[in-house]
């Protein structure tokens, strides 16, 4: 195979960073290697401007990288020099200096070596004789943008794909997690709040597991044999209230940059995880379905999912999130496509949206068409728990394309317009 997609991704620590940027560099970094690795899936990664850190990042990547020392994929060889004999399958030239411009000769020998692709900063006047030049983004600025370049050497093909973390705007991230969450990793709410103004998002819903709120950690993390989960109204000796201290967070925060929010448990008999006088603090809400009972059989399963998902949505809730996750972690498992329809109408008809949500996550293509022409509508969600995921929306949108939605954002998306 004479065929090579490669991600080139150029100037992550540059001087035209933002001064944002350069304090979530790391962060930025972790997102592509995440992206790079579940949704692009490129071939091989050539990076330029890493620091120490991210090439201890980078180690996570599930392809070969190129960081200035030869590599060899699908047989074209990548390369910061000129061959001195002609690969058979030709070779990409990566340049190791920024402001590399190859005069004629250069292009010449570059023709002569076979060279299928020259990534350079500064593009020659001759661009002919076969070889592709290709001048790339600095990554650390605006739009944050990478490229996949796709080449083969046998059609003399040759598409360069632009991705980007700065996103289209007018869009909210409506499933933020905080430093109280019990599977918070690094949450930090002002950092989310920075991270989220340099990739363009209107707002973030900060929307904290109740679960998390009124349990110690070893009772909620106890799944179906929770006190919570067999009765949450009866299970108060087992609670804590850590209500007043989440709403504490909120304090000194930008109030036109977030939504307080809560993302609500339901027990196995379908009451709603939340004490009184709670919701009228917040601005938003999510319903989750988390846990089942083992002891049941699938049939007895699907029933307690329905019922849990239909006491949040008629509850008042304005998003349902992560829709039969619970079926299916990482995508592993079977959804009841037979509660597709069912949950459709109920959604509809209590004007509550359906979440897109990657956390561990995949959605179902099916269910969320149905969604779309049902008028159901869209939440983005990134369910953060890490600040790497805080409006990495790059699945999501790839996704909507993906299952054919190429209309208007707007005319799809969840937008929050007043309590219920």
């Amino acid at each position: 195979m004479n065929r090579i997609r490669l991600a080139v991704v150029s100037g992550v620590n540059g001087s035209s960073a933002p001064e944002q940027y350069s304090k979530y560099a790391e962060i930025f970094f972790l997102r592509l290697v995440h992206y790079l690795n579940e949704f692009v899936k490129p071939d091989a990664v050539a990076v330029s401007g890493l620091s120490a850190a991210m090439k201890k990042t980078a180690e996570h990547l599930k392809m070969p990288l190129f960081l200035g020392n030869d590599v060899t994929v699908n047989g074209i060889l990548l390369t910061s020099g000129i061959p001195g004999t002609a690969p058979e399958k030709g070779f990409v030239h990566l340049p190791s200096g920024p402001a590399f411009r190859p005069d004629a000769s250069t292009v010449q020998r570059l023709k002569e070596k076979h060279c299928l692709c020259c990534v350079a900063r500064a593009i020659p006047p001759d661009r002919d004789g076969g070889i592709h030049f290709f001048r790339p983004d600095d990554f650390c600025a605006e739009p944050f943008r990478f490229a996949v370049v796709t080449l083969d050497g046998d059609s003399g093909r040759f598409e360069v794909e632009l991705e980007q973390f700065r996103l289209p705007p007018g869009l909210t991230d409506t499933h933020v997690h905080t430093p109280l969450a019990y599977c918070s990793e690094n949450m930090s709410m002002r950092a989310v709040l920075e991270i989220a103004e340099l990739e363009g998002l209107e707002k973030v819903a900060f929307t904290e597991h109740s679960g998390h709120l009124y349990c110690p950690i070893k009772e909620y993390w106890g799944g179906d044999q929770s006190h919570w989960f067999e009765s949450f109204p009866d299970s108060g000796a087992f609670q804590v209230d850590r209500t007043d201290l989440y709403f504490h967070l909120f304090h000194g925060l930008d109030e036109a940059r977030y939504f307080k929010g809560m993302e609500l448990d339901a027990d196995s008999r379908g009451n709603i995880v939340i004490k009184e006088g709670v919701r009228e603090r917040l601005d938003l809400t999510l319903g989750a379905v988390h846990v089942l009972s083992k002891s049941l059989s699938p049939e007895k399963k699907v029933e307690q999912f329905f019922l849990q998902a239909k006491n949040l949505v008629t509850g008042g809730i304005d998003i349902l999130a992560h829709p039969f996750r619970v079926f299916s972690w990482e995508g592993t498992g079977e959804k009841p496509e037979t509660l597709f329809d069912p949950l459709v109408r109920l959604l509809k008809e209590n004007n509550v949206a359906a979440e897109i949500n990657f956390h561990h996550n995949r959605p179902d293509p099916f269910f969320t068409r149905k969604c779309i022409d049902a008028g159901v509508k869209i939440a983005l969600g990134s369910d953060s728990h890490n600040l790497y995921e805080v409006g990495f929306f790059q699945p999501h949108l790839r996704f909507l394309r993906e299952i054919g939605y190429d209309g208007d954002l707007a005319d799809i998306l969840f937008r929050k317009e007043g309590k219920k």
